[in-house]
C-alpha cells in the first residue's frame, strides 16, 4: 500500500457546502459484491486491528479492489479503520483514493463493511457513514455529509460513496440486532398415502385367485380324506391357514403407504449490538 490519503481530500473540502444537505437526506442501499464473504470482512478487520493499518493484507486488498472496482494495475491509496470493539458484529470503514487510469479521472471511494462474528447469525439494523465536518470559516454552517444504510444478512457492504468531501476522518457506525441460530425443536407426523384404484383392483384379483385355489385344494383334500375325521380336520386347518394368509396379503396390498415426516424448527436468540470506528477527527 502506498502513502495514506491524508492530504488528498483537503483540496476538495470546498465542495462540502453544496453536497452535504443532499447527502444527509438520501438513504442508500447495496448488495454485497460477488466474492466478498463474511470471512473477507472479518479478516480485513482483524488484520488492520492487529497491524494498525500498516500492512497491505490480502482480505483488505480484495475488499477495496472489488467494492471500488479498481483494476490490479491502477494506483490507489487506501486506509481501513476497524470498529473499536466488535459486539456480535465486526467491520471496517474504507477510505480510498483511486488514481486516473489514463481514461477515467482520479476518484475517491468511501464505504463500510460489516459481518457477524458468529456463524449461523444474521444482522438487522442501520449503518451510517458520516464525513468530516468543514474546518473553514466559509463552511462553518455546513453539516457533515452522511449516508444511512439498512443492514441485512451475515455480511453487508455499503454502496461506495464517490465524494471526496468525506475526507480522511469519516466515521462508520452500526447498530441493531444479531439473530443467532441456537437450537431446533423436532416434531414428527404420520402421513398415509392411499393406494390407487388400479392397485386395489389388482390386489383384489390376486386375493380372489388365492381364495379360489385354496377352496379347490380343500375340496380335493376332503374327498381324499374319505370318512376320516382326522384327515378332514387337517384339510380344513390347511384351508383356513391359506385363507387367512390371502386375506392378510390383501389387506397389506390395499393399505396406504405410511411415511413419518420429521420437521426441525430452528430457534434463534436475538441480542442488540452497537459498533463504531474510531473517530479520528478528535
Amino acid at each position: 500500500m502506498r502513502t495514506p490519503i491524508l492530504t488528498r481530500s483537503a483540496i476538495a473540502v470546498a465542495s462540502l457546502a453544496i453536497g452535504s444537505a443532499t447527502l444527509a437526506a438520501v438513504p442508500a442501499m447495496a448488495d454485497t459484491p460477488s466474492g466478498i464473504t463474511r470471512q473477507t470482512v472479518l479478516g480485513a478487520a482483524v488484520d488492520y486491528r492487529s497491524f494498525f493499518g500498516s500492512s497491505d493484507r490480502a482480505d483488505a486488498k480484495k475488499l477495496v479492489e472489488t467494492v471500488c472496482a479498481i483494476g490490479s494495475d491502477v494506483g490507489r491509496d487506501y486506509y481501513l479503520t476497524p470498529v473499536q470493539q466488535p459486539d456480535g458484529v465486526d467491520g471496517v470503514l474504507v477510505q480510498a483514493y483511486v488514481d486516473s487510469d489514463g481514461t477515467n479521472p482520479s476518484r475517491s471511494c468511501t464505504f463500510a463493511a460489516f459481518a457477524t462474528t458468529q456463524t449461523f447469525s444474521t444482522m438487522s439494523g442501520t449503518a451510517t457513514i458520516t464525513g468530516q465536518e468543514p474546518e473553514t470559516s466559509e463552511l462553518a454552517a455546513a453539516a457533515a455529509p452522511s449516508h444511512t444504510y439498512a443492514l441485512s444478512g451475515d455480511v453487508y457492504v455499503t454502496a461506495p460513496v464517490a465524494d471526496i468531501g468525506y475526507g480522511d476522518f469519516a466515521v462508520a457506525t452500526a447498530s441493531g440486532e444479531v439473530s443467532t441460530k441456537a437450537a431446533a425443536t423436532t416434531t414428527s407426523s404420520r402421513v398415509v398415502t392411499p393406494k390407487t384404484t388400479r392397485q386395489k383392483k389388482a390386489a383384489r384379483t390376486v386375493y380372489e385367485r388365492r381364495i379360489s385355489s385354496a377352496k379347490k385344494s380343500y375340496a380335493k383334500a376332503k374327498d381324499k380324506a374319505g370318512s376320516s375325521s382326522r384327515k378332514k380336520a387337517a384339510a380344513k386347518k390347511v384351508y383356513v391357514a391359506k385363507r387367512n394368509a390371502a386375506k392378510a396379503a390383501y389387506l397389506k396390498a390395499t393399505a396406504g403407504t405410511l411415511t413419518i415426516v420429521v420437521t426441525e424448527t430452528p430457534t434463534f436468540t436475538k441480542t442488540a449490538f452497537a459498533v463504531t470506528t474510531e473517530d479520528r477527527r478528535l
